[in-house]
């Protein structure tokens, strides 16, 4: 089997797992692919890129990263990965634009990873004001220390 043809196979497989299996938990009333926010970071920028964000009818903001993972990666490596800590915190600190001018607590909104080769294992994190105080608190000091 040529490179090409693997590689053609292997998507359709991620399309047809995406078209079977994903699935929002409630009709959204938006939704922001490929958004960028950023906010200011001591002397610097945080930005990050969002594969999707979505805003519920109940005041939730879902945010969902695709990952094509060959193994599925257990949850608790997902929960203190940076990328878990800075895409909650950034939401929470900069998404007022998405929400009328004010922000989202916390508590509204929740991390989502979907795996493609794991269609029906994806891994959910909740939010809460304890944990974006100390993730933004740990990049004030991590930037302060760059």
């Amino acid at each position: 089997m040529s490179g090409e043809t693997f590689k053609s196979q292997h998507l359709q497989r991620l399309w047809e797992n995406y078209l079977a299996a994903f699935h929002f938990p409630q009709n959204p009333i938006a939704l922001y692919p490929e958004l960028t926010l950023s906010a200011p970071l001591a002397p610097f920028r945080l930005l990050a890129k969002f594969d999707l964000v979505a805003l519920l009818p109940d005041g939730k903001a879902i945010i969902y990263d695709w990952k094509t993972y060959r193994k599925r990666p257990k949850n608790e490596f997902l929960a203190i990965r940076w990328q878990t800590r800075v895409y909650r915190a950034l939401l929470a600190q900069a998404g007022m634009q998405l929400n009328g001018g004010q922000p989202f607590a916390p508590e509204q909104i929740e991390m989502i990873y979907w795996f493609s080769d794991f269609p029906a294992e994806p891994a959910h994190f909740p939010y809460s004001a304890a944990q974006f105080k100390r993730d933004w608190d740990a990049l004030e000091k991590l930037a302060a220390e760059i």
